[in-house]
C-alpha cells in the first residue's frame, strides 16, 4: 500500500502539512476528515495531546488494518465513521465492538463500495453522498 513510505513517515508527513498551516494560522477548534490511506495518519494525529478536543471524521476506514480499528475502537474524541457494506475494508465483526464507542457515531450504508457510491446507479450514489454530506453537516 505504501510501498516507499512508511505508514510512520506518512503519519509524519501529514504532521508537517499541519504544522506549516498552523504557523500561519491558529484555530479554536479542530475537525480531521479522513478516508481510506488518509485514516492510518488520523489513528496516529488523534494520539497527540494537543488535538484532545478535535472532532474526527473517518469515511471509508481500513478496518482490516489494526492501528486504524484500534484508534476507532478507542478513540476519545467525538466522531463519525461512514463505510459501505459493500466495500472490501468493511468487516462484520469488527463493526459492533465499535459500537459500543458512545464517542462515535457509526453509519453503515447499504449498497456502498469504498467510494461510498454504488457501482452503476449515479442517482442512488448522489443520493447516499447528499447523506453523507448532511449528516457530517449536522455533526459539526
Amino acid at each position: 500500500m505504501l510501498t516507499s513510505l512508511s505508514e510512520k513517515q506518512f503519519a509524519e508527513d501529514v504532521q508537517t502539512v499541519i504544522d506549516s498551516i498552523l504557523v500561519k494560522k491558529s484555530y479554536a477548534n479542530y475537525v480531521f476528515t479522513a478516508k481510506s490511506i488518509g485514516t492510518i495518519a488520523l489513528s496516529q494525529l488523534l494520539a497527540n495531546r494537543h488535538y484532545k478536543d478535535a472532532k474526527a471524521i473517518w469515511l471509508t476506514p481500513l478496518l482490516q488494518r489494526s492501528d486504524v480499528y484500534d484508534g476507532l475502537l478507542n478513540c476519545r474524541h467525538q466522531g463519525m465513521c461512514f463505510i459501505g457494506d459493500e466495500d472490501p475494508c468493511y468487516i462484520e465483526e469488527k463493526l459492533h465492538p465499535l459500537k459500543l464507542n458512545q464517542k462515535l457515531t457509526l453509519h453503515l450504508i447499504p449498497g456502498a463500495n469504498h467510494s461510498l457510491d454504488q457501482h452503476h446507479h449515479a442517482v442512488d450514489s448522489i443520493d447516499i453522498l447528499k447523506d453523507v454530506i448532511g449528516k457530517i453537516d449536522d455533526f459539526l
